[in-house]
């Protein structure tokens, strides 16, 4: 019932997550984030990268630990996440904006007016606004996910609590140092 200070020691597909101080987690909710991340294909496990590193951007100015709730209810709902490959910075970007229309005002612009826009500003200034980031060759519009609520921080969701036995986490048990 006393405090327990977990840190994750290694974690291949959130990397961020790796020697990070944990908010309270439980044996069963690090159970249920390793199942639900094995479960993810590798976009969504690129939309939860980012939106990872997006939580911890925000929380390190107030340097906050993450709940394990919200860790947990970030591997939900990431289909509503636009995955782009091989978009790795602003001018790739800006390019893919400008040959598809995806801004409304780039739309009515004229073919002479469009060899005039600069790539890397249509680029940044649509990353800003969706909070976008760039993951490995790959641009995440993380502004659109919205972080439904799965868990509720007490009780796990019933189809994904792992049976007895069955946990896919490994826990290493060590003396506390010394000092």
């Amino acid at each position: 019932d006393g405090y327990i200070d977990i840190v994750i020691s290694e974690c291949p597909a959130l990397p961020r997550l790796e020697h990070r101080r944990l908010e309270s987690p439980t044996v069963k909710e690090l159970n249920l984030l390793a199942t639900r991340l094995e479960k993810l294909s590798e976009w969504e496990l690129t939309a939860a990268g980012a939106i990872y590193n997006d939580m911890i951007e925000k929380n390190e100015e107030s340097d906050n630990l993450i709940p394990m709730k919200d860790i947990i209810n970030m591997t939900y709902g990431l289909d509503s996440v636009p995955v782009m490959n091989g978009i790795g910075y602003d001018g790739q970007l800006g390019e893919y904006i400008i040959d598809n229309g995806v801004e409304e005002y780039i739309k009515e612009l004229s073919d002479e007016a469009l060899s005039c826009l600069d790539a890397e500003q249509v680029g940044k200034k649509y990353r800003e606004k969706e909070n976008g980031k760039y993951m490995d060759g790959f641009y995440v519009g993380v502004g659109h996910y919205k972080n439904p609520e799965i868990y509720d921080g007490k009780h796990l969701p019933p189809e994904e609590n792992p049976e007895l036995g069955e946990g896919v986490f490994r826990l290493l048990v060590a003396k506390a140092p010394e000092e």
